[in-house]
């Protein structure tokens, strides 16, 4: 997708937004090719993103609260400080992801690809770990923390 193509979507999805759904249109990008896009700061809350290539985009400090991210392919993005609550993100590649930071509260995260994803202390709780796939160092990491609970009975560990 072209910048210019890129900056109309943004654009109509934050009046879409600000109105209530009154005026603008939901930045609907599902499969868009947004690799290695500058979407730092972005306003995306609530856009539909399923099955949308973001690999290597810079999402830091990105609005995704309640997006769908379904089948988005996240690998080796930036999404550091990220908003990321309530984020649908089913069957999403996220490995290789920098998560530092990200609020992933109420993230659906169910059959994921976490293998080699970047967390931090930050993270608090998250649902639906249902066959998201980690290494065995980000399990341990993740047992230990309170917020997610045993982990050990809804993730799968990659070799």
């Amino acid at each position: 997708m072209k910048r210019k193509e890129l900056d109309t979507v943004l654009e109509q999805h934050s009046l879409w937004l600000s109105t209530g759904g009154q005026s603008g249109q939901r930045a609907l990008l599902r499969g868009a090719n947004l690799s290695r896009a500058d979407l730092g700061d972005a306003n995306l809350i609530r856009a539909d993103l399923c099955y949308a290539s973001l690999d290597g985009a810079d999402l830091d400090g990105a609005d995704l609260d309640g997006a769908d991210l379904r089948g988005a392919d996240l690998s080796e993005a930036n999404l550091s400080g990220a908003n990321l609550y309530r984020a649908y993100l089913h069957g999403a590649n996220l490995s290789g992801a920098n998560l530092r930071g990200a609020n992933l509260g109420g993230a659906n995260l169910s059959g994921a690809d976490l293998v080699d994803a970047q967390f931090t202390l930050e993270i608090k709780v998250c649902y639906g770990f249902w066959h998201a796939q980690v290494t065995e160092d980000q399990l341990a990491w993740l047992c230990l923390n309170p917020g997610f609970g045993d982990m050990s009975k809804t993730l799968r560990m990659t070799s």
